[in-house]
């Protein structure tokens, strides 16, 4: 694993340097998974309240508005300045 906090060189992977290594993390997307994971047996997967409360709660995002966020972020003037970035967190 490479630790950086500044954008990775991926010339250093590639060898070639036609980008930089960025990690973003979009949120918590209602996706087909999720559905499957709150209608899931709760002895076989203990977890199933925590996603039935983030469906209850309106904490989950439909996938065109983690997109909308993720290509938002990509046109920001401080896009790559940061090697990990939660698009959800606006400054």
């Amino acid at each position: 694993m490479i630790a950086s906090s500044s954008p990775i060189d991926v010339s250093i992977v590639t060898g070639s340097s036609a980008g930089l290594g960025l990690a973003l993390a979009p949120g918590t997307i209602d996706t087909d998974m999720q559905s499957s994971l709150r209608s899931s047996d709760s002895t076989r997967f203990p977890g199933v309240q925590l996603f039935a409360n983030l469906k209850a709660d309106g904490a989950l995002d439909s996938a065109d508005v983690a997109a909308s966020r993720v290509l938002a972020w990509l046109e920001r003037e401080d896009f790559g300045r940061e090697v990990i970035a939660d698009v959800r967190i606006t400054k």
